[in-house]
């Protein structure tokens, strides 16, 4: 509530404080020869061009210096016309202060264009801007990790149940892309381990790096060659 009365006070007395300028800002250019309706306008030549000024200098992210130079000049040429309603002698103006009177319109025409080109840019700058991306994001995707799939199951619905067994037949399938040499050597190993030790089957399989399955296999061909043998003679 106390911020809200407090900026109700601050817009009021900003209100006023116009309203006084204007009437003596009007009176002086009634008096310098402009019409009635010409010299109710230029109080709003001066007076307006403080408060662009005032809102360039808070919307401007850079080069304000322009935007400040133009609010004390529009500030000191109200300042000073106000003060000359009063001190010059009543009745129409001299003819140099008319001419001072007279020249600032145009000095108004000539340098608020600026101003509204500078608050151009600056908003199209700040659209172009590009957004920052977190830090380390870039190196993410720059290398991505190339990860071998498992074959789709078709029992399984959610990729966080699959078994053992889908394991087993990612190694079965890096067993069949390795040479016949290396598939030897590890049928070889993993026999060996069987007989000598009292390691699990899965425990060999990632032992010699490849499948329970393979292991599996491995073990029941070894066991029938024995009974084939034996059989034939």
């Amino acid at each position: 509530m106390t911020r809200h009365l407090h900026a109700a006070a601050t817009a009021a007395i900003a209100v006023l404080a116009f309203a006084l300028s204007y009437s003596n800002l009007a009176a002086l250019a009634g008096r310098a020869g402009y019409g009635f309706v010409m010299a109710h306008t230029w109080p709003f030549v001066v007076d307006g061009l403080a408060v662009v000024a005032t809102a360039a200098v808070m919307r401007l992210r850079a080069r304000r210096t322009y935007a400040w130079s133009l609010l004390a000049a529009s500030t000191t040429v109200s300042v000073v016309a106000g003060a000359a309603a009063h001190l010059l002698p009543a009745g129409p103006l001299p003819g140099w202060a008319g001419a001072l009177v007279a020249v600032v319109p145009p000095l108004c025409l000539l340098v608020a264009p600026h101003l509204a080109v500078q608050l151009r840019r600056d908003a199209v700058g700040e659209s172009a801007a590009p957004i920052e991306q977190p830090a380390g994001r870039d190196e993410q995707h720059a290398a991505p990790v190339e990860r071998l799939e498992a074959p789709e199951c078709d029992t399984c619905d959610d990729q966080q149940e699959r078994t053992p067994a889908h394991e087993d037949a990612v190694l079965f399938q890096l067993e069949a892309t390795q040479p016949r040499q290396d598939s030897d050597a590890m049928r070889d190993e993993a026999l060996r381990l069987l007989a000598t030790t009292d390691m699990s089957q899965r425990a060999v399989a990632r032992a010699v790096g490849t499948s329970e399955t393979s292991v599996r296999r491995w073990r029941k061909t070894a066991d029938a060659v024995p009974a084939l043998v034996a059989v034939s003679g």
